[in-house]
């Protein structure tokens, strides 16, 4: 099977150019439970630009077997899930809403970001945080050599798969769990600078950098012109937190005039931020569209979020 058809299969797809900064924290508590090791297995897929992508595959059924390793330093993964249908039997995630770093006890899904790094002759698997004060970069796992293919991720001393639990149930995310302080690993500035897609809709070219004011409240550097209107959801309890980041998982919890929000898009043209308004109107939320901070001083903000 063609490198192309199986990355296609397993339904893994690349986004180009820069995603909005990521929040500090969802407020969402999760647990933890324990997994068999041997029924999970992460992967680094080549990308044609010479890149790599994540992705984690789970036995969920002895009926038949999800992958076949190969060889060794490194090992190769052959993705057998692709030759039949795998529902029920093997688990896929492919990105960021199915697995995510947990430390000491605690999500880490929205302070760090996981991503590979070629080294010589081998390839790191990195958690690289959103933030400066989220934390240091650390390294999770590595190929322990390159080869052409998809290769096993061998987790370093420490790390193990645990699966998210929340209020007592378990979930289908899987994390990349270590109970100790990571030791600090080296990144290079091209893995510790956000290398996100930008959502949906947003013009090209057009990039979102929050600063923080003396008050500590995000806002949008002052040289962003075009980013001008911010999709809200105005004042959002734990249950629509949770369902909003299930479809749009880019947005995120700020404060905005002393309120909490959680923003969902920025856009340019007025128009996309209010079908974007429309969208979620629909779905049961209340939305703001809102000015970004630096014409605020000559547009009215809505009442609501004063």
């Amino acid at each position: 099977m063609k490198l192309t058809q199986a990355v296609a299969g397993l339904g893994l797809t690349f986004a180009t150019g820069l995603w909005l900064q990521a929040p500090s924290s969802l407020g969402v508590t999760f647990s933890q439970t324990e997994v068999n090791q041997s029924k999970v297995v992460a992967v680094a897929i080549p990308r044609k630009s010479g890149s790599y992508t994540l992705l984690v595959l789970e036995q969920l059924s002895s009926k038949k077997s999800c992958w076949r390793e190969s060889g060794s330093n490194p090992a190769r993964v052959d993705p057998l899930l692709l030759n039949f249908n795998f529902t029920g039997i093997c688990g896929r995630s492919t990105d960021s809403n199915g697995y995510s770093l947990r430390m000491q006890g605690k999500d880490a899904a929205l302070d760090y970001r996981l991503s590979f790094q070629k080294r010589k002759d081998d390839l790191i698997l990195m958690g690289i945080p959103y933030r400066s004060e989220s934390g240091k970069p650390v390294e999770v796992g590595r190929t322990h050599g390159l080869k052409s293919g998809f290769l096993k991720i061998v987790l370093n001393p420490g790390w193990r798969f645990t699966k998210r639990v929340y209020n007592g149930k378990k979930l289908g995310h899987i994390y990349f769990n270590r109970d100790t302080a990571a030791p600090i690993a080296q990144a290079s500035s091209s893995d510790i600078k956000p290398k996100l897609s930008k959502p949906p809709n947003t013009p090209p070219k057009t990039t979102t950098v929050l600063v923080k004011t003396s008050e500590s409240r995000p806002i949008a550097k002052a040289s962003d012109r075009n980013s001008a209107y911010r999709v809200m959801v105005v004042s959002p309890d734990l249950k629509q937190q949770i369902k909003l980041r299930t479809q749009k998982p880019k947005a995120f919890r700020m404060l905005h005039k002393g309120k909490t929000v959680m923003q969902v898009g920025v856009f340019g043209d007025r128009k996309k931020a209010e079908s974007l308004k429309s969208e979620l109107k629909h779905q049961g939320f209340k939305v703001w569209v809102v000015p970004s901070e630096d014409r605020l001083s000559s547009m009215r903000v809505p009442p609501a979020l004063k």
